[in-house]
């Protein structure tokens, strides 16, 4: 708690200013407009008209501090229902969400007392009354309503503006047009709040909270609402951003922690089409003893081997960032996929952690279709395998996207993660059912997976930075996923993406349990648990321009020789996905 206070008190202190400052905007013009004895109130005696103006000048209020400084860092809230819905959405991290909503009642509550104060009986006193939200003749029911359907509205309009890249600098222009067609058309009915701490401020100086209660639940109601509904209807991937105004070059404490999901949320949300991958693969695997890894995937699981080679050179340095290597390749295929291993002799890394898990963010594993999964999986037994899941694994019919499919994990010589998988015929690449009783047993790599924290981050990252389309969601959880990954409680987000060629790319999410750490910060390249994915560019130049632009992570100084790895006339650069993955990002022509 210390913590966020200490980091995010600004964004804490521009809330409480924003909404302090609405308020003495809603109290001055009210009072300019409503009170009798002004000569404005006078001279305008439509009702209608007279909210008109205010609501004008209140729409005109929250779009100026929307794009002001202070708004543009904190992004302007104002108003706790807009700050819950942004945690529904997990935009918004717990402790900020609580310091966002005391320091909105607070600054609220300033702004109603330094208008009552320089503005007296004018204020204070009836028809304007501390500008207190009360129902309308329709009454408490009608009231209720109105403030869920104006506030449903609110908040699905901020949510679908700022997520169209076309259009998300307006979003603030969107919000305040609202706020003045509200208080032109809805104030009768309701009094027009959508924010409780509005409400609270100015129920507080007189007492009366006899009615308090609509406000504090029906915006909060309506807000949500407009997110379950958006979730519905465009899935999770909607708000990158907990901020209004995204376009602007202000700190911001809601992007996840990533320079690049900052970025993407500023509106740069792809790159030129030379970076769209034409392929995936091969999966780079880093082993501790070459020879004993050869054996394993050719003996056990029938991988031919198609050349080995030793390397020792600067150029290769500068590829993976490790100084001095002095490496053993060996490729390695499986149908029309392949995989390298690379033994570093010098300098060695360090072993895949022992007590590792598959909610572990350094968690990626293959996945290799067999055709029978009882033979294969026997066959593991029979060589002794270690094994993850208790047993394979037939995910269940209640979840359609996965039904039907049989699963199983274990581990390579070096503690790297594997799967078994068999498609039912109706799901998986149609190669995978083209198969008779000569049929091999293991019949190629269907995908990879990596763990991850937040999927709406790394699709930002896979499929609107680097090109990858989505093939397939599901949530799978209950015993079978949890007897397969051997994580008890687990409920697994999955996410799949391809490439026009190669494997795909699967995201693990564990919605529960959270306890799976996060990648290590300090991995090299020769460490055993750094696997990389290779993705092929057409345009390997101006994808790693464009990727700098945007402050991807790089672990390459430059690109260089990839080779001993794959085509050695071809060039490369390592880089980390939003959860330190590695990605090789290497040429299709030399």
């Amino acid at each position: 708690m210390m913590k966020a206070l200490r980091n995010h008190w600004p964004e804490y202190l521009m809330e409480a200013v924003g909404l302090g400052l609405f308020m003495v905007s809603a109290g001055v013009f009210t009072t300019l407009f409503e009170y009798p004895g002004s000569p404005i109130h006078r001279a305008i005696s439509s009702a209608l008209l007279r909210r008109g103006f205010i609501g004008f000048m209140m729409g005109a209020t929250a779009t100026g501090l929307i794009y002001s400084p202070w708004g543009q860092q904190s992004g302007a809230h104002y108003n706790p229902a807009v700050t819950l819905s942004f945690l529904r959405l997990g935009r918004v991290r717990r402790l900020d969400a609580l310091f966002y909503i005391v320091s909105q009642f607070l600054g609220a509550l300033c702004g109603v007392v330094l208008v009552a104060a320089l503005l007296g009986d004018r204020f204070r006193q009836a028809p304007v009354s501390y500008i207190a939200t009360l129902p309308g003749p329709g009454g408490r029911l009608t009231a209720f309503l109105a403030e869920v359907l104006i506030s449903f509205c609110m908040m699905a309009t901020v949510l679908i503006v700022s997520s169209v890249k076309a259009v998300a600098r307006y979003t603030g222009m969107f919000a305040g047009f609202l706020v003045f067609i509200y208080i032109t058309i809805e104030a009768p009915m309701s009094g027009m709040s959508m924010n409780p701490a509005r409400t609270f401020a100015s129920a507080a100086p007189t007492g009366d909270w006899g009615n308090v209660w609509i406000y504090f639940t029906a915006p909060v109601l309506g807000m949500l609402l407009a997110v379950e509904a958006n979730r519905a209807l465009r899935g999770r991937s909607i708000a990158l951003c907990a901020k209004l105004h995204h376009q602007n070059s202000r700190r911001c404490i809601h992007c996840r922690l990533s320079a690049l999901a900052l970025l993407l949320v500023l509106g740069v949300s792809t790159l030129p089409a030379q970076l769209h991958p034409s392929g995936v693969g091969p999966i780079v695997v880093v082993v501790g003893d070459l020879d004993r890894s050869i054996e394993f995937y050719t003996d056990v699981l029938s991988f031919r081997k198609e050349f080995e080679k030793n390397a020792r050179s600067d150029s290769f340095d500068r590829l993976v960032g490790v100084f001095g290597t002095n490496v053993r390749v060996a490729g390695l295929a499986l149908g029309e996929e392949s995989i390298e291993l690379v033994e570093f002799r010098t300098p060695q890394g360090r072993p895949v952690p022992v007590d590792s898990h598959s909610d572990d963010r350094w968690f990626q594993h293959i996945a290799i279709v067999v055709r029978d999964m009882e033979a294969a999986s026997s066959r593991l037994r029979a060589h002794k395998v270690r094994q993850i899941s208790t047993a394979p694994q037939i995910l269940p019919d209640w979840n359609p996207n996965a039904a039907g499919i049989k699963a199983f994990y274990f581990y390579d010589p070096d503690d790297h993660p594997l799967e078994l998988i068999s498609f039912p015929l109706d799901k998986g690449d149609a190669r995978w059912h083209q198969i008779g009783p000569g049929s091999r047993m293991f019949l190629g790599i269907d995908h990879t997976a990596i763990a991850v924290k937040d999927t709406d981050r790394s699709i930002a990252f896979y499929r609107d930075l680097l090109g990858f389309r989505i093939v397939g969601e599901s949530l799978n959880y209950g015993p079978e996923q949890e007897q397969l990954n051997h994580v008890f409680g687990s409920r697994v987000r999955i996410t799949s993406l391809r490439a026009p060629a190669g494997p795909g790319i699967e995201f693990l999410e564990y919605v529960t349990p959270q306890t799976g750490r996060p990648f290590p910060s300090e991995t090299k390249v020769n460490d055993l648990w750094s696997s990389e994915t290779t993705v092929v560019a057409e345009d390997l130049r101006a994808a790693v321009a464009e990727l700098m632009k945007r402050r991807v992570t790089f672990i390459s100084s430059e690109p260089a020789a990839i080779a001993p790895l794959g085509d050695p006339t071809a060039k490369g650069v390592l880089i980390r996905d939003p959860d330190g993955h590695t990605l090789l990002l290497r040429s299709l022509y030399p």
